[in-house]
């Protein structure tokens, strides 16, 4: 069911909707006919949705944090130490660990202490195949919530600015409405 909210065709006009409802029903509340009760609903509907939409744009600019991909250099210590480390295992690990995370062999120094290119294994390659694609993923969904952020500060504004101008319009309206004269006929009957 949350699929069907995001498209912007069922997104839209049910926020625009909402935008204009639950301004002019706030303004109508405030009549001096109307019940109190109604107008603090009004209100307190209205501020949830704003609440939410800033929450999405404040959640949304943090994404980016949490899920990083790697940068395209090969960070310098990690060569350093298959080279360096006294463990001619933990020199293979860390070319292994490098293939594995950047998809670039290096060179490493093995048991006999010679330099050796890293080849990787059918197992080492796939799992490179597989990061590459978590990471295409990855990156496709922090667009997406960044575009979702964007989306959500214009949906705020708009939530905002449409408050105020169909609040302002509905209460001006309903303000006129009660300060109409009564008509001298009606005071006949």
């Amino acid at each position: 069911m949350p699929q069907v909210f995001c498209a912007w065709y069922v997104f839209w006009p049910l926020f625009c909707a909402l935008c204009i409802l639950l301004p002019y029903g706030f303004a109508k509340s405030l009549s001096p006919q109307a019940n109190r009760v109604y107008s603090c609903l009004f209100l307190a509907v209205f501020l949830t949705v704003v609440f939410a939409n800033a929450m999405v744009v404040v959640g949304a600019s943090g994404v980016g944090r949490f899920v990083s991909t790697p940068t395209q250099g090969l960070p310098e210590e990690l060569s350093v130490e298959a080279v360096r480390n006294d463990s001619a295992k933990v020199r293979r690990m860390v070319a292994q660990s490098v293939y594995v995370e950047y998809g670039q062999p290096i060179t490493y120094l093995d048991g006999d202490n010679t330099l050796t290119l890293y080849v990787p294994s059918e197992d080492d390659k796939e799992r490179f195949q597989e990061k590459r694609v978590v990471r295409a993923q990855a990156a496709e969904v922090i667009g997406g919530v960044d575009s979702r952020g964007r989306q959500s500060v214009f949906a705020l504004g708009f939530a905002c600015a449409s408050f105020f101008v169909v609040f302002f319009w509905a209460f001006n309206l309903e303000r006129r409405r009660c300060r109409k004269p009564i008509k001298s006929h009606m005071l006949n009957s």
